[in-house]
C-alpha cells in the first residue's frame, strides 16, 4: 500500500482534475452520433483515456519505479487497464450493433493536459492522483450516463461497468491514505459532458 501525505494527494487530484475535466458545453452530434449513440461515445473516449493512462504508467521507464516502490499500484494498475479496455470493447459492440462506427482512441478536451501530466509525474503517489481522478470522473459519468440511456443494451452495459469504476476509485483512494467511500451516494457533479469530444 502507498502511504501519501496530504499535500501530496492534493497535488495528484489537482492534476487529475485539470487533466481529465474539459468543456460541458452541449456538442452537436459528434462523430456523427447523436441520442445514446453519442452517450455510448463518450463512455468509449473515457475507457479508452484510462486504458492510455495505465499503460503510460506501467510503460518503460517508469516500470522500475512503480513496480519497485509501489508492487500494489502496479498490480492495481494492470488490472484497471485490462477492464477499461473489456469495458470500451463491450460498448463498442453495441455501436456496431446499432449500425455506427466504433470509437478508438481518447479524443476528449482534456487529454492533453492529462499526456501533459502524466509525463511530468515522477512519483507514485502523483500517478494515482491522476488515475484516481479520471476513475471518479468516469465513475459519475456512468450514473448521469444511466439516467440518459434508453436500450436495454445499453443501461445494462452501464449498470454492470459503474460500480467496477467506483472500486478502481475506492482502492485508490485507499492507497492514497484517503478516506475511500468520502460519501453515502454516487453524484454527477464531476460527471464528463458531450462537450468534451472534440471531434
Amino acid at each position: 500500500m502507498v502511504g501519501v501525505a496530504g499535500s501530496a494527494l492534493a497535488a495528484g487530484a489537482g492534476l487529475a482534475a485539470s487533466g481529465c475535466s474539459g468543456s460541458t458545453r452541449p456538442a452537436p452530434a459528434a462523430f456523427g452520433y447523436a441520442g445514446e449513440a453519442r452517450t455510448i461515445a463518450l463512455v468509449v473516449a473515457l475507457e479508452n483515456q484510462l486504458a492510455w493512462l495505465y499503460r503510460a504508467a506501467l510503460a518503460t521507464p517508469r516500470q522500475g519505479l512503480i513496480g519497485a516502490s509501489a508492487p500494489a499500484f502496479a498490480s492495481l494498475a494492470r488490472t484497471c487497464l485490462a477492464q477499461h479496455v473489456e469495458h470500451a470493447r463491450a460498448w463498442n459492440a453495441i455501436l456496431h450493433a446499432q449500425g455506427k462506427p466504433i470509437l478508438s482512441g481518447a479524443p476528449l478536451s482534456g487529454q492533453p493536459a492529462l499526456v501533459t501530466a502524466i509525463r511530468s509525474a515522477d512519483t507514485v503517489p502523483a500517478i494515482a492522483g491522476l488515475a484516481l481522478g479520471c476513475e471518479h470522473q468516469i465513475a459519475q459519468t456512468y450514473v448521469a450516463a444511466i439516467g440518459q440511456l434508453t436500450s436495454t443494451a445499453g443501461l445494462a452495459t452501464a449498470a454492470s461497468i459503474a460500480p467496477v469504476e467506483a472500486m478502481h476509485a475506492t482502492l485508490l483512494r485507499f492507497m492514497l491514505g484517503e478516506n475511500p467511500v468520502p460519501s453515502a451516494f454516487a453524484g454527477t457533479a464531476g460527471a464528463a459532458g458531450p462537450g468534451e469530444l472534440t471531434r
